[in-house]
């Protein structure tokens, strides 16, 4: 449930319209907290899908 809300949040605050990847393309460039957290997101729903 934690991670669902931080994909939420993550969507709501980058305007992710995208209705099939949940985060949307991963940033162009390197925008430090923007791209750390797409990744560290990425990371978890990998992690989730392996649990499955």
């Amino acid at each position: 449930m934690d991670h669902a809300a931080r994909v939420l949040a993550h969507r709501v605050t980058y305007r992710i319209t995208d209705q099939v990847l949940a985060l949307g393309a991963a940033p162009d460039t390197y925008v430090p907290r923007r791209t750390e957290w797409h990744r560290e997101l990425v990371e978890g729903l990998r992690r989730w899908q392996l649990a499955r």
